[in-house]
């Protein structure tokens, strides 16, 4: 049932009007009356009105400048105008504002009745329409994480599925022909919804929950936007999500892969970003069981195996006889230890290493394989190890120094020098005290800070001299690390300046 406002300043019209809409067409309308324009939209802004049968011309306020207010207002029912004029101008005014039909007086029941059949049928499809979106939105959204999850799991964990890839990246309006993988740690297990949420709002993006501690996301991208602008417009964002939670107490870091340019190419970005925020030094092994098993692996050092035996329980306790789930979990360990094998064994003893893994059919015979593999790896990386590391870190350390302007990937900087990104990774923190995204941003900072004082040169062309290609970034690495803008340190040195030459 439609609520139905009749508006005149004649009582006689407006009465006549209630007795022709209650006996013909009660079962479809509850009646309100109005003798004035302002008497009519206080009604409407406090009825449900669906209907506003309305005269044109009454003192005060008119037909329409009540449908104008109305709009304003935020309230949109259909109006019927009642006029006296048959007049072309009257109707296309109204039509203009938003009229659905007119009456012309004297009034005759039959137009009314027909008219208001009209209005009410066409608010009968309108409500269908709605209540048909409504059911499918409601559809759509109890499917819209089952489809997400899936569409990840196909990205990163199978092969060969392009075509069902981009049909699920469809039905979430996204195009995963191009785009980018992030992948975060969060301090706070329960607070990665959030955190998810907050970047979305930025951002469109599918996600994923991965483990406790740390997620995935995949952004669709556009071929038209570099690469490297893409990265620093992320870059942007997610170091805007760090700033936000941290004020929550909640600690986050991140990597971000290069930019796939095919739906095959998603699993390459993800393990770059796994990767990436590895080397950043706070990811999902910092500060963990897991963290200390890299480390041992990389050095060769037998105590790995102790680690990684507290790490199996720990898994196995949860994922119980559900082999599966537990070589998912297990995934990033043994990520680490196949890496470690690249530095003594070609790729195809890689990939039937991983072959095998994927055929194991129980707890049991996969933690025994397993063990057997970090015997080998430890062994291998122990000779390495002592043989290479200073060397390495010192090779590493003058590149950086020498190429501070160029991109500087952590990928690019393991494939230029043939090692592992956790090996690499972790020799080069346990001799320099620092990580190696550490050592390049302390370098580049360096290198600004002398630009700052000895050039006229803008932030922006500084920033970009010194491997920042969005100077807004630059200025928040800035402040970050020196509590001050690179204006603000360019104005204090030659203050300094100033003050040495006239004292």
């Amino acid at each position: 049932m439609y609520k139905i406002l009749i508006v005149d300043d004649e009582s006689i019209i407006v009465e006549s009007c209630k007795l022709i809409i209650e006996k013909e067409m009660g079962e479809r309308f509850t009646v309100y009356k109005a003798f004035s324009g302002e008497e009519a939209l206080k009604q409407i802004m406090q009825e449900n009105i669906s209907i506003v049968l309305t005269d044109i011309l009454m003192p005060g306020m008119n037909g329409l400048e009540l449908i104008r207010r109305s709009h304003e207002a935020g309230r949109y029912p259909s109006f019927i105008l009642i006029t006296a004029y048959d007049d072309f101008d009257y109707a296309k005014k109204a039509i203009s504002l938003g009229a659905t039909d007119y009456i012309l007086k004297p009034i005759n029941k039959a137009i009314v009745i027909e008219c208001l059949k009209r209005a009410a049928d066409m608010l009968d499809k309108e409500q269908a329409d709605r209540n048909r979106i409504s059911r499918y939105e409601e559809e759509h959204n109890r499917l819209v994480p089952f489809i997400e999850k899936r569409l990840v799991e196909m990205a990163l964990y199978s092969t060969g599925r392009k075509n069902e890839i981009t049909y699920y990246a469809s039905m979430l309006d996204m195009d995963f022909s191009s785009g980018t993988a992030a992948c975060i740690h969060c301090s706070d297990g329960s607070g990665m919804s959030k955190v998810i949420a907050y970047i979305r709002d930025k951002k469109k993006c599918a996600a994923d929950i991965l483990a406790s501690d740390h997620f995935v996301l995949l952004f669709p991208g556009e071929r038209t936007v570099p690469d490297q602008e893409t990265k620093e417009q992320l870059e942007s964002i997610l170091s805007r999500t760090v700033d936000s939670f941290s004020r929550q107490g909640i600690e986050i870091s991140y990597g971000i892969g290069d930019r796939w340019t095919d739906a095959d190419g998603i699993r390459l970005s993800y393990q770059q970003a796994r990767d990436r925020l590895r080397l950043a030094g706070s990811t999902p092994f910092s500060h963990t069981v897991e963290n200390e098993f890299a480390g041992l692996l990389a050095q060769g050092d037998v105590r790995c195996k102790d680690r990684f035996g507290e790490l199996y329980e720990r898994y196995y306790r949860k994922y119980d006889s559900d082999t599966a789930a537990l070589k998912k979990a297990l995934s990033p360990l043994i990520k680490i230890v196949l890496e470690s094998f690249s530095e003594h064994y070609d790729s195809d003893y890689i990939k039937d290493q991983e072959t095998h893994l994927k055929e194991i059919p129980s707890a049991d015979l996969l933690r025994e394989y397993l063990v057997s593999m970090i015997d080998t790896a430890c062994r291998d990386n122990r000779s390495v190890y002592m043989k290479n590391s200073d060397q390495i870190v010192e090779k590493v350390a003058k590149y950086v120094r020498e190429h501070y302007a160029d991109s500087l990937m952590l990928e690019d900087l393991t494939q230029r020098f043939n090692y592992s990104m956790a090996y690499l990774s972790h020799i080069f923190h346990k001799k320099r005290g620092k990580t190696l995204s550490e050592y390049i941003t302390e370098v580049r900072m360096e290198k600004a800070n002398e630009l700052l004082v000895d050039t006229s040169l803008s932030i922006q062309e500084i920033g970009e001299r010194v491997g920042y290609r969005n100077s807004n970034y630059f200025s928040r690495k800035y402040k970050k690390r020196f509590g001050m803008t690179p204006t603000e340190y360019a104005q204090e040195k030659r203050k300094e300046r100033e003050d040495q030459q006239n004292g």
